[in-house]
């Protein structure tokens, strides 16, 4: 009797924590309908660059001065902005449901731009899920597309709470030429 009571026992707990597992998968995949601001950028722009901040990291300074430097070195008709994707960033359990809505509906903004003819996205940490997205999004949406560069600092690759190789296989599918720097 003693035995059959506590079996009952270990198998609701064992029923609650699969519940919570399964819960907590779901809460990380799907996002809460992140408001994306709009890219401003010229009809005529030929070349962008975009940076993209990672998790709780608006202010970060290294990637602000990435983009000083490359918006001096900026030919006539380029465009450099450091998108602000915060607050939709500051959780890293839905960091990556939400940068896959703003990186689709980016790449669909920038395939608005007939003369594009590059596109530089470099990312920090959870950064590096808006550039697939907007990738393939941008590409979808144009017959003509820009040349793709992708840089990735420290990319995060886990999704949910089991798939730890997914950036492996993904971050940087889209794009014509991909790098990764590790710290």
């Amino acid at each position: 009797m003693a035995g059959s009571m506590r079996r009952k026992r270990i198998l609701k707990w064992v029923g609650l924590l699969a519940v919570g597992a399964l819960a907590f998968e779901a809460y990380t995949r799907y996002p809460a309908n992140p408001q994306v601001t709009p890219l401003n950028f010229a009809a005529d722009t030929r070349a962008v660059v975009l940076l993209f901040h990672g998790t709780r990291g608006r202010d970060e300074p290294y990637l602000t001065k990435i983009g000083e430097r490359f918006a001096a070195a900026a030919e006539p008709g380029t465009s450099v902005l450091k998108y602000i994707w915060s607050p939709y960033s500051d959780n890293q359990f839905r960091a990556r449901a939400h940068a896959w809505v703003i990186g689709q509906r980016l790449g669909e903004q920038l395939a608005n731009l007939p003369e594009l003819e590059h596109i530089r996205l470099v990312a920090h940490s959870a950064g590096a899920y808006i550039l697939d997205p907007l990738c393939e999004s941008y590409t979808a949406a144009t017959r003509n597309p820009a040349g793709i560069e992708m840089t990735l600092i420290d990319p995060i690759g886990i999704v949910g709470a089991w798939d730890f190789g997914y950036g492996y296989r993904n971050h940087g599918r889209c794009a014509d030429f991909a790098a990764a720097y590790i710290n």
